[in-house]
């Protein structure tokens, strides 16, 4: 695991760039109540009409993405997600996920995917030279 305290440091520079990187890798989205109540007003529909259009139950959780149920999830053309300003707690927390900081291996392979995250550590990196991971 990576110390908590660079991780921390990295984080604090991190700035999402939103080019849908982290949309369009494997993963499960999934939805708490207050999510989906968010999203269904920014989308102008009623909750039930966004439950029935947008989401699936797998293993009692409200799914909204997952490999085969709307792997794009809300990824327009551009990269962009277009529910970015209401997206769910999960995609609101990410690059701050345990899973990415298991190891260096873990994180070196999320640069690949999040260019806000890579320039995070290289900021750090560039401000303390010692700075390693």
């Amino acid at each position: 695991m990576i110390d908590i305290s660079k991780r921390n440091r990295i984080l604090e520079k991190f700035r999402c760039q939103r080019t849908g990187n982290c949309c369009r890798v494997d993963g499960v989205v999934i939805a708490n109540q207050l999510d989906i109540q968010n999203i269904a007003r920014h989308l102008k529909m009623d909750v039930s009409q966004f439950l029935n259009t947008y989401t699936v139950v797998r293993n009692g959780y409200r799914v909204i993405a997952d490999r085969r149920f709307r792997p794009g999830c809300f990824v327009k053309s551009n990269g962009e997600c277009a529910v970015y300003s209401v997206r769910p707690s999960a995609c609101r927390g990410y690059p701050n996920w345990d899973v990415i900081w298991e190891s260096k291996e873990h994180l070196m392979a999320e640069f690949m995917v999040c260019k806000g995250l890579k320039q995070a550590y290289e900021e750090v990196s560039q401000d303390d030279p010692l700075f390693n991971i």
